[in-house]
């Protein structure tokens, strides 16, 4: 979700933890309906709301990390908090569905579940190679078989994070943030003309849909390393929410959203208003969000309870994902944090 990711950027009027938390909800609505057999739901006719959710996070994430190296063009620094933002929460959503709720809610033997494979062949996650299976799990969900639908996008950030430094280091003794336009067109032109590639590298994704998201991401870093002359945010947004609407349920609407939603979403954060400092006053719980909503409705829709009373479910689901989210935050994400290195030295933050 970074994906529900770091947050380097901190000023006053900013919303950028207020909007992860949203699209972290967004992923969430969205995948109750996919998951409980319904048509996910669409924005404006053209994108569903996870695929819009995730775009908003790739966004947010190019212009936070972006800003994370400008401040401290270190290589070695950039990928150690890039490592300790991503990596520690992951490993404990992993190991939550591997040993916790693998053995209490396998439909096999205990000792069939610990002998398995494919149990162990699910920690590979925790090194972005995802997989998607735990034995036993989840076969008669109307989405069978699948723990964690949402670590697909993962791998994808890692290698935008590694291409951005590679061409920010790369360019170093130049103006680099100018090369992030021409990537970003690039990206979104490719995008736009491939057809549909025949080799799907992840759960529901394919190579363009890491381009898709790419172009989002490169978009947000840069709107922050190269923004254009006079660039003023507040009217960008309104510009772009205007033409997303005119544009709404068209190809060419789909194909102008990655930089709609970076102007709209980037200028939506930095409004001059009081900050929602509010959205992380128990922690930074956007990553959680994003980690942990897929297996609990999972674990909630095998029950048959969302398919009796959805909008319990709906509301129980969001409960537990909300408190997972605060004890990831509050017992492993944070306490990895404070290894964050600062500019000249690996000293806690």
């Amino acid at each position: 979700m970074e994906s529900p990711h770091p947050s380097p950027v901190r000023s006053t009027g900013e919303h950028y933890d207020l909007l992860r938390v949203l699209a972290a909800f967004m992923v969430f609505a969205g995948h109750q309906q996919a998951l409980t057999g319904l048509p996910e739901p669409a924005f404006l006719g053209f994108v569903t709301w996870g695929e819009l959710a995730v775009g908003i996070f790739f966004a947010l994430s190019g212009y936070l990390v972006s800003e994370s190296w400008r401040r401290d063009p270190s290589v070695p620094r950039y990928l150690l908090r890039r490592a300790l933002r991503l990596l520690p929460g992951l490993a404990g959503v992993v190991l939550f569905a591997c040993l916790i709720l693998g053995p209490l809610l396998t439909a096999l033997r205990l000792s069939d579940y610990l002998a398995h494979p494919q149990t162990y062949q699910y920690l590979w996650n925790v090194a972005l190679n995802v997989r998607f299976a735990l034995p036993g799990m989840f076969a008669t969900n109307p989405v069978p078989n699948v723990m964690n639908g949402s670590l697909w996008t993962l791998p994808m950030e890692v290698g935008c994070y590694l291409l951005l430094v590679l061409l920010l280091r790369s360019l170093s003794r130049l103006r680099a943030g100018w090369i992030l336009w021409p990537v970003a067109a690039a990206l979104w032109t490719v995008d736009f003309v491939q057809p549909q590639a025949a080799a799907w590298l992840f759960y529901g994704t394919s190579w363009r849909m890491a381009i898709h998201f790419a172009t989002y991401f490169f978009l947000g870093a840069a709107l922050r390393l190269a923004p254009p002359p006079r660039f003023s945010p507040i009217p960008a947004a309104m510009l772009a929410a205007a033409a997303l609407m005119f544009m709404a349920n068209s190809r060419l609407g789909y194909w102008m959203a990655p930089l709609c939603v970076a102007l709209l979403v980037i200028g939506t954060a930095r409004v001059s208003a009081r900050p929602s400092r509010w959205a992380t006053r128990y922690g930074d719980l956007s990553y959680g969000l994003y980690l942990y909503a897929f297996p609990v409705q999972q674990v909630v829709i095998s029950t048959g309870f969302a398919a009796d009373f959805p909008r319990w479910a709906f509301a129980l689901e969001w409960l537990a994902i909300v408190l997972c989210a605060y004890l990831s935050w509050r017992w492993i994400e944070s306490p990895a944090l404070r290894f964050k290195p600062r500019a000249g030295g690996l000293k806690p933050a």
